[in-house]
């Protein structure tokens, strides 16, 4: 399932019925092809809501570098942990407000972050 992922190290099984716990599968995990599809919207869940901006968003400013501001990074990230919590919504938690978290913000609240030179 999780092989080409952070969430994979070792395991498989190498023959019918036969487990290892030291082999590594050279093929991609389905779930790591299904999260891909989802992230070029080639594929939907239909069990998911599509995003809406009922609940209270996080606003940060738009940014291209880290800010030098700890809390600054935190705010950035708390909003891509948010972002990242509606369906088809998929930014990297790096605590730079840019492009794709910028972009994301839009999908789920229908306007860009403030900065943004896209407004």
């Amino acid at each position: 399932m999780w092989s080409f992922s952070d969430h994979y190290t070792s395991g498989k099984y190498v023959a019918d019925g036969t487990w290892s716990d030291t082999a590594r599968s050279q093929q991609c995990g389905a779930a790591v092809l299904l999260r891909r599809m989802a992230e070029l919207h080639q594929i939907e869940f239909p069990d998911q809501p599509r995003p809406t901006a009922e609940s209270s968003p996080l606003v940060v400013s738009y940014a291209t570098a880290k800010s030098s501001d700890p809390a600054a990074v935190k705010r950035a990230e708390d909003l891509q942990r948010w972002l990242n919590g509606f369906p088809g919504v998929f930014v990297k938690i790096d605590g730079v407000p840019g492009g794709k978290t910028s972009t994301a913000y839009k999908q789920v609240t229908g306007c860009y972050l403030p900065g943004d030179p896209r407004l």
